[in-house]
C-alpha cells in the first residue's frame, strides 16, 4: 500500500517503486520526494521512511496520511519543511513560491504586501503549520489569502499572535520569472 517517486526539478520521474531499500544517483540539483501511503493512515507500527543523500539523512518520517513530500537538495525556501526566516521589514522573495516562516513578536495586526514592490502578478498565502502535501496554488488551507489586492499585487492584512510561527508563501505561478522582487512585513 506504499510507494514513492523521485522528481527532477523538471518534475520528471528520476526513480520510483514501492520496494523497502533502493539506491539510486540524482544529479546534483534540487529534487521533490513523494511517498504515498493508499490506505491513508501512513507508516504504522515501527514503519518509517529515510532519504540519504551522500550518507546523510536529509528526510524521513511515518506519520503522514497518504502523502508526504520532501523537497532534497533545494535551496532554502522552497519549501515549509526549509522555509527563509522572515524579518519585520523588507524580504527578498528569491523565487517564485518563495516559502518563509515568520514569528510574530507581539499580539497585532501584521501587513504582509508586494504592493509597489514588483510590475508582476503575485499571491500572498499564509498558514499556521507546514505539510506541503496539503498546498496547492488555490487559497485551500490557508488562514489568509490575497491575488490582486492593489492591482496584480497581493497583500494580507491580519492579526498575528505573539510567539506563533507561521509559514508564509510568495508567489506568482510564474509570471515574475527572472524579476528580482520584495515583500514587506509589517
Amino acid at each position: 500500500q506504499t510507494s514513492w517517486s523521485m522528481f527532477d526539478e523538471n518534475n520528471v520521474v528520476v526513480a520510483s517503486g514501492n520496494a523497502n531499500d533502493a539506491t539510486f544517483c540524482i544529479a546534483n540539483t534540487c529534487h521533490r520526494f513523494e511517498i504515498f501511503d493508499s490506505a491513508g493512515n501512513g507508516l504504522t507500527g515501527s514503519g518509517n521512511y529515510k532519504v540519504y543523500l551522500n550518507g546523510i539523512q536529509v528526510a524521513g518520517g511515518a506519520a503522514f496520511t497518504s502523502q508526504d513530500i520532501r523537497y532534497i537538495n533545494c535551496p532554502q525556501g522552497v519549501s515549509c519543511n526549509d522555509p527563509i526566516t522572515a524579518t519585520l521589514g523588507l524580504n527578498d522573495v528569491p523565487f517564485d513560491n518563495s516559502w518563509y516562516s515568520f514569528t510574530a513578536a507581539s499580539n497585532g495586526n501584521y501587513r504582509i504586501s508586494t504592493c509597489n514592490l514588483v510590475t508582476c502578478d503575485t499571491k500572498v498565502w499564509v498558514y499556521d503549520y507546514c505539510n506541503m502535501a496539503n498546498f496547492d496554488d488555490t487559497n485551500e488551507a490557508t488562514i489568509q489569502y490575497n491575488d490582486d489586492f492593489c492591482g496584480v499585487q497581493a497583500e494580507v492584512n491580519m492579526f498575528l499572535a505573539a510567539g506563533e510561527t507561521y509559514y508564509l508563501r510568495v508567489g506568482s505561478e510564474g509570471s515574475c520569472a527572472g524579476e528580482q522582487y520584495q515583500v514587506l512585513i509589517e
